[in-house]
């Protein structure tokens, strides 16, 4: 990889810093929403590399900074379980849109591979956050192998959802799509009326 221009989502990260300190490339983009871990790892390494504060729920500014981009590594995600528990809607528009965002920006600008770093708990998820992680995997999944990552997404779930997804405590997610786009997702808690997600 070392005549490779990389990006990696969540660089200031746990697993996203561990990587980048691993990574021998011809350029890093360190893509990174929170400024204190962004400063620490650009601290931390001598390579050639841009350190960007950006959100993976900001298409435009992923976009920016993924061109000229050859490999996407996707680290960006929220991975305590109680955290994201306690915060459903979150844990979802990051995790799940997030990883839409990083596909189809990926895909406009022409990276050549998008790496999405998943997680155990995503097999056979018995929480959100594991179920949010599943979903992330299902929208890479569901056209792998193929240059465009994700073309045709209703192609996947012809009917235009993904329905019935239950996690520990009652929740079941919905996702709602919409002339190929991700946009929508209802989430029942337990005991508790539906609560809209959208993307935005």
């Amino acid at each position: 990889m070392e005549n490779l221009k990389v990006l990696v989502t969540g660089a200031g990260g746990s697993i996203g810093s561990a990587l980048c300190k691993a990574l021998k490339v011809r350029e890093l983009v360190l893509y990174e929403h929170s400024e204190y871990a962004l400063y620490k790892i650009n601290e931390e390494l001598t390579c050639n590399r841009l350190a960007v504060l950006g959100d993976i729920k900001d298409t435009e500014r992923l976009s920016k900074f993924m061109d000229g981009v050859d490999v996407v590594f996707h680290c960006a995600a929220y991975k305590h379980v109680p955290i994201v528990e306690a915060n459903v809607q979150q844990g979802l528009r990051n995790n799940v849109f997030g990883t839409y965002n990083v596909a189809m920006a990926s895909q406009e600008v022409g990276v050549e591979t998008c790496v999405l770093i998943s997680t155990d708990k995503a097999v056979r998820p018995t929480n959100i956050m594991g179920a949010s992680k599943r979903l992330a995997e299902m929208l890479l999944q569901s056209h792998e192998g193929e240059v465009s990552l994700l073309p045709a997404l209703p192609s996947a779930w012809p009917s235009g959802r993904a329905s019935g997804l239950r996690a520990r405590g009652g929740y079941e997610v919905d996702l709602v799509w919409s002339g190929g786009r991700l946009v929508g997702a209802t989430v029942w808690p337990s005991q508790a009326g539906p609560c809209r997600v959208r993307r935005r």
